[in-house]
């Protein structure tokens, strides 16, 4: 079965380097004096393609392949989607 058609998401320590690489991109982001927060628009484009996508988990709005919540994530400039949609 692959992660896809599984509700499991990454192992913990994953989960925890995808985080501390997030707060770390966004620190970046700050240092550089940079808007750390997309716009509305930006926003709902970006999580109408999780929606969509194969490791989207909806139940909890997470993603299955970085183990994100993706309601938050879509929200700050430094995120990526970790397969590249976005």
């Amino acid at each position: 079965m692959s992660s896809q058609d599984s509700n499991e998401m990454p192992a913990l320590p994953e989960q925890g380097l995808n985080l501390s690489k997030a707060v770390l991109d966004i620190i970046q982001e700050t240092i550089k004096g940079n808007n750390l927060t997309v716009d509305d628009f930006e926003k709902q484009r970006r999580y109408d393609i999780c929606q969509v996508c194969e490791y989207f988990f909806e139940p909890q709005s997470r993603c299955k392949k970085c183990g994100c919540f993706m309601k938050k994530k879509v929200e700050f400039t430094a995120s990526k989607c970790p397969v590249g949609k976005w």
